[in-house]
């Protein structure tokens, strides 16, 4: 029998929970700041490579990714006013 792996980015083969989505919200909460569902939701989808295919990211590896990905999450914050206690 062969066996295989399935990656699910984040609902991407299934409908899951959002979890990039929720864990945003939650840190919003836990400092005291709102942030509705459907902002964030909007927001992740436009920034995360699995929702935004067209977007060309061939010419980073792991790391420059991720210091993209929560470059775009700071400037979202900042545009909500959350303070910034130390870099992310």
């Amino acid at each position: 029998m062969k066996k295989a792996i399935f990656w699910d980015s984040d609902g991407t083969l299934l409908y899951g929970n959002e979890s990039f989505k929720c864990s945003l919200i939650r840190a919003f909460q836990k400092f005291g700041y709102s942030l509705e569902e459907d902002n964030a939701r909007n927001f992740m989808r436009s920034v995360c490579s699995w929702y935004v295919p067209e977007k060309d990211h061939s010419d980073k590896n792991g790391e420059e990714w991720w210091e993209e990905l929560l470059g775009e999450i700071r400037g979202f914050c900042e545009g909500y006013e959350v303070a910034k206690a130390r870099d992310f």
